[in-house]
């Protein structure tokens, strides 16, 4: 259950890019980022500001969500980033489901480029601290269940909104009860990042 909840979510993530390829990551400077960020104190509930911002991306499409993260990334800001990159993959996934003139059009291909740059170095952020990953997931879950996605309003399709938002439930339930070994799973990637320099 464990390994086909998380490949789920690696699905969601993707695995391609549409940009012109990326620097290396220097895995050893980036791990001492995220210690440095770690060791800040965590958004422990949407402010005002982040939730105005949230809703003026919620009038359009899914990618804006991913772009947003993006320059939070720039700014070393990757708390913030990572709440509107889950979010995002709740609105593209609902979206999806609704659409279905929507993949491969031009935005679904932005969005994809975008959401597999982000992940490069939101996911890796987020293993680094498996309590504060859980935390992200909550808040965008608690967004997503109390704000509509203006662009393509839940009214019309309910069921498949909330089966988007299920989609992160599901992983948030999976990582909470096996932390300890997505911990030591996690652990063992970063070192092989920070071994490999890839």
């Amino acid at each position: 259950m464990k390994q086909l909840i998380f490949c789920t979510y690696l699905l969601l993530v993707g695995h391609f890019s549409f940009a012109q390829p990326q620097a290396p990551i220097d895995y050893i400077l980036f791990y001492k980022t995220c210690d440095s960020l770690n060791g800040l104190k965590k958004i422990a509930a949407l402010d005002k500001g982040l939730t105005q911002q949230l809703n003026q991306i919620d009038k359009k499409t899914p990618y804006h969500f991913f772009a947003e993260a993006l320059y939070f990334i720039d700014q070393n800001q990757f708390q913030e980033a990572a709440i509107f990159y889950q979010v995002g993959l709740v609105r593209q996934n609902y979206y999806i489901g609704v659409n279905n003139n929507y993949a491969p059009n031009e935005d679904w291909q932005y969005a994809e480029s975008m959401k597999s740059i982000s992940a490069k170095k939101l996911v890796p952020f987020l293993q680094s601290n498996p309590d504060n990953y859980l935390q992200v997931l909550n808040l965008a879950i608690e967004y997503c269940e109390k704000n509509d996605y203006d662009f393509s309003s839940k009214l019309n399709y309910p069921d498949k909104y909330q089966n988007a938002i299920n989609k992160l439930k599901d992983l948030q339930a999976d990582i909470s009860k096996n932390k300890v070994q997505y911990k030591k799973d996690w652990e063992a990637e970063r070192a092989r990042l920070v071994a490999k320099k890839v």
